[in-house]
């Protein structure tokens, strides 16, 4: 069944949601997607499947612009083709604590734990091989656990549930973590031994090759970035599989990425969604593509006359403040009893949206702002590449704009 924009409120608000679940089912992934032209997808999946190398990917963009949608849209025209395993760091680590060893060891537990969930054939030896491994870098408290739940239960049952609590212990008990690293460090050619005979049982069983979607990586700390694709790159591209790994936008303005690019030879860029020209004027084509994303998932007669566009342009493109202004803009009406969102409506998210900057630009960034405000232009540093992180200067490809709530700031200060 064909799935239509919502005509009231209540449907609207979840429509609008950013939930991966939406983005995992097709049908709806399909009827909420509007194809981006500039977007280097198409590309990407042709070259990832006429590589006969174990490719490794980096892909960038600016924040909440939408590369997970798009990735999702990879996933869709490869899943036939390629064995996928798609997963984003904020479920399997701790975001504020990451190091190369983490991201590997979390490839050899996806990369299992799916093969195995889908019914792919280790022989005994592996499973008993693998166990044994995991039982090695796990903490005595961890295989208590696992032995307790699984009694009476079989190697590929014990060595699942392994898989499972291992995980879950990584991502939330900070000394695990330290004691799991401390034993795998010295052992990296371990694990990256452990995953490609994993890749090789899963490509031999199925004649797919693997690739594993690392996503929400461009989310960490630039600095933290900059530390594991260059100072781990070799350990990262070592995997006999395909890997493609998000990166933080910053990351590409730093002297240091023309050698990581050495090791990552695709890497693909996401354009920002375009709503200014740089001679100020509107850019059409930009503020339909945001118009059609909001009117996949409602109507338009949800929205009293210039709301709609008041909230694609106060949205800058960023498709994540685009949704979330319009989801809360939902639940105002309801709670005001209005049967359309307002142009106030709006309007109010947008004073959120320059509060929010208020209190996180630091006031050495005026002048810089100022500046860029002025020309269009920017002379990359590290105080340039601190505003495009938190989005309040977005490059257009060949010039610059700030947001409109950083305008707006501004402004208001002369």
């Amino acid at each position: 069944m064909r799935i239509k924009p919502a005509d009231n409120f209540e449907d609207a608000y979840n429509a609008l949601a950013m939930d991966r679940e939406l983005l995992e089912d097709r049908s709806i992934y399909e009827a909420y997607y509007v194809l981006r032209e500039n977007s280097p997808i198409n590309e990407l999946k042709h070259e990832i499947l006429m590589d006969r190398s174990y490719s490794k990917i980096l892909f960038t963009g600016h924040r909440k612009s939408g590369k997970s949608t798009e990735l999702y849209r990879l996933v869709h025209e490869l899943e036939d083709k390629l064995f996928i395993v798609f997963t984003s760091i904020f479920d399997e680590l701790e975001i504020s604590d990451i190091e190369y060893v983490d991201i590997l060891l979390m490839i050899a537990l996806k990369l299992s734990s799916k093969a195995m969930e889908e019914g792919i054939h280790f022989d005994e030896d592996l499973v008993e091989e693998l166990y044994r491994w995991l039982s090695q870098i796990s903490s005595e408290v961890t295989l208590v656990r696992v032995e307790e739940k699984s009694k009476k239960k079989g190697i590929d049952t014990k060595l699942n549930m392994l898989i499972a609590e291992l995980g879950l212990d990584f991502q939330t008990n900070s000394t695990f973590r330290l004691e799991v690293r401390e034993k795998l460090k010295p052992r990296t050619s371990e694990v990256i031994e452990k995953i490609n005979i994993i890749a090789q049982t899963i490509q031999s069983s199925l004649d797919k090759e693997p690739l594993v979607i690392i996503d929400d990586l461009d989310k960490i700390d630039p600095e933290v970035a900059e530390k594991i694709f260059y100072g781990h790159v070799k350990s990262l591209t070592r995997p006999n599989c395909k890997i493609l790994f998000t990166v933080p936008i910053s990351l590409i303005y730093t002297g240091k990425f023309t050698q990581i690019e050495r090791d990552f030879p695709i890497c693909k860029i996401l354009p920002a969604i375009k709503i200014k020209n740089r001679d100020g004027s509107e850019n059409e084509e930009g503020l339909n593509f945001l118009r059609e994303i909001i009117l996949r998932r409602m109507s338009e007669d949800l929205f009293e006359k210039d709301a709609l566009n008041h909230l694609l342009r106060i949205s800058n493109g960023v498709l994540s403040d685009l949704l979330s202004v319009a989801r809360t803009c939902c639940a105002k009406a309801v709670a005001s009893n209005k049967n359309k969102i307002t142009w106030e409506m709006v309007d109010e998210e947008f004073e959120k949206l320059v509060n929010s900057y208020r209190r996180t630009i630091d006031g050495k960034y005026y002048p810089v702002l100022k500046e860029i405000m002025k020309s269009k232009t920017a002379d990359m540093d590290e105080n340039v590449r601190n505003l495009l992180g938190m989005l309040a200067v977005i490059d257009y490809g060949g010039y610059y704009y700030l947001h409109p709530a950083v305008e707006r700031l501004l402004k208001e200060r002369g």
